[in-house]
Parts: structure tokens; sequence; C-alpha cells
């Protein structure tokens, strides 16, 4: 369990849905890189995110959902 936690705050009214995901995706990963993904289903954005940005050496899991 890490020491610091981050917390973030964001206004709901500027967006549509939350991604979470666990350490086993990279923690930078640049939206620029898939620049309509949040046009797609949520299964498709999963399935980009997993295979652009997962580290192979570690389990993954990513959780999208609409607000």
């Amino acid at each position: 369990m890490p020491h610091t936690l981050n917390d973030q705050e964001l206004s709901q009214n500027e967006y549509q849905q939350i991604i979470l995901c666990s350490d086993g995706i990279r923690s930078r990963w640049e939206q620029a890189k898939l620049p309509d993904l949040h046009k797609q289903d949520l299964i498709v954005q999963a399935a980009a995110l997993y295979k652009d940005f997962g580290r192979k050496t570690d389990d993954m899991s990513i959780t999208i959902g609409k607000i």
C-alpha cells in the first residue's frame, strides 16, 4: 500500500466518463495517440488502452463508466 495517494476532483459537467485502471496499465498514456477513442463503445476503449498501454509483465484491469 503506498504511503501517499493522489486524488483529483473534476467537474462532472466537463467529463462524461471515468476511466480507472490498475498499475498494469502505464500511467502516462496519452489521449492524443488515440484522438477519437472517447467516441467509441466502452469495451473498444478498454481494449485499445489494454493493447497500447498495457505492461506485458504485470496483470492489468481497466474499468470505464459513463457518468
